[in-house]
């Protein structure tokens, strides 16, 4: 990748930061505006919090070079790759099955009558609304399994691609 390539990467580096930033001074803008102390005590925690972190992330991403090339996960050994993977798959199962059964208990509040209404993910309410209560029920959990199963299917060819290795026994 050229230089001049590098460094427009290298000034997108710095969304996450001000993301972050904005985010505390939204909470900090909700804590001057809450009613209570204890909400303007959270929403400022949380406005500093996320200020702090903002300001530190972007304070790191300044100290790297900007010409420096960003490894990707084919630059590792294939060893490695499989690792990273790995740990996706695993963070990737408990994230599905987390946001799935938020995403259950939301709609079976409304489909049982417990609620009139509650907060999902968009595609999810709109599947609610055309197909009905079990195709949004399990849109989260098949969505999660198609993503396992494509890293499954990266993995297979990471291991397919690389040689076995053999232990001498001395």
């Amino acid at each position: 990748m050229p230089p001049d390539q590098r460094k427009v990467l290298h000034y997108f580096g710095y969304l996450y930061p001000i993301i972050f930033i904005g985010l505390g001074a939204g909470g900090l803008i909700v804590a001057a505006l809450a009613r209570t102390s204890l909400g303007m005590m959270i929403a400022g925690l949380f406005g500093v919090g996320f200020m702090a972190l903002g300001s530190f992330l972007a304070w790191r991403h300044s100290k790297q070079d900007p010409t420096t090339p960003v490894p990707t996960l084919n630059d590792y050994p294939p060893q490695e790759q499989a690792r990273q993977i790995r740990a996706s798959m695993r963070l990737i199962a408990v994230v599905t099955i987390l946001f799935g059964g938020y995403m259950a208990y939301q709609i079976m509040q409304v489909e049982y009558g417990w609620a009139q209404h509650v907060r999902v993910w968009e595609p999810v309410a709109d599947v609610y609304k055309f197909l009905g209560f079990w195709p949004a029920v399990l849109c989260v959990p098949v969505l999660g399994l198609l993503i396992l199963l494509a890293l499954a299917w990266k993995l297979r060819s990471i291991r397919e691609s690389t040689p076995p290795t053999t232990v001498r026994s001395q």
